[in-house]
């Protein structure tokens, strides 16, 4: 995954976790990871883990992200 594209995500799970009136720290326990990675993932775009574990997340918003490959030439 490019920087900028974790970076995007982080920025739109900030925001989604607001929207939800969940913390950090509550997101951190429903995934089994640290708060510290919940706000390096949402500030940095720091990888928390597999993209499971990123569909993870954005499932706890009632999101589910699609990643799809298309070959260009």
């Amino acid at each position: 995954m490019t920087e900028n594209i974790r970076k995007l995500l982080g920025e739109k799970s900030r925001e989604l976790r607001k929207q939800s009136k969940l913390t950090q720290q509550d997101v951190a326990e429903k995934l089994g990871v640290r708060q510290a990675d919940i706000s390096a993932f949402e500030s940095k775009g720091e990888v928390i883990g597999s993209v499971e574990r990123i569909n993870g997340l954005f499932n706890l918003y009632g999101y589910e992200l699609a990643i799809t490959e298309k070959k260009l030439r």
